[in-house]
């Protein structure tokens, strides 16, 4: 008589065991699929105002930058680096990118969270002056400039801690 209680028993825990273990597998594919980016995600608009850094890693934003200007479009890839160094500073929580913050914003963020290392606040204020003059019109996006931004994204990317 105690064998099939035992047997009955058996095979309720097997039962609830398998519910649970389905449960978690369903939770976690979900989650997956959530943060999962789709392999036709297409790049940001780069143009749009309203794009953060956070919505690419700093090498997304380079790769975005040397594919706009192998296509001449220096403006563009002036941004697409600028947004790669903001990336890179938050990647090291110097920054935190946020839609509401200004290029000055970020500019004093650094300066506090980096007082210990001022060669990369003076490079960072000095790509910000140099972006600003192209993109708000008042100087000429040329290829030096697109080669220069790359090596002050560089000289960043050593100076941060």
């Amino acid at each position: 008589m105690i064998q099939p209680v035992a047997y009955a028993g058996l095979v309720l825990l097997i039962c609830i065991a398998g519910i649970m273990g389905w449960r978690v597998w369903k939770t976690r594919a979900r989650v997956r699929s959530e943060f999962a980016l789709p392999d036709s995600a297409s790049p940001p608009d780069i143009e749009d105002e309203g794009v953060l850094a956070s919505e690419l890693p700093e090498d997304g934003w380079l790769a975005l930058a040397r594919e706009l200007a192998g296509r001449g479009e220096y403006r563009l890839a002036l941004r697409a680096v600028f947004l790669a160094s903001l990336a890179q500073l938050a990647q090291k929580e110097l920054v935190r990118v946020a839609k509401f913050k200004s290029n000055r914003d970020y500019q004093r963020e650094l300066s506090r969270r980096a007082h210990a290392a001022p060669e990369l606040v003076n490079v960072f204020s000095a790509l910000i002056d140099q972006f600003e003059q192209v993109w708000y019109g008042t100087r000429e996006a040329t290829s030096a400039h697109v080669k220069l931004f790359f090596a002050e994204q560089e000289r960043i990317r050593l100076h941060a801690p």
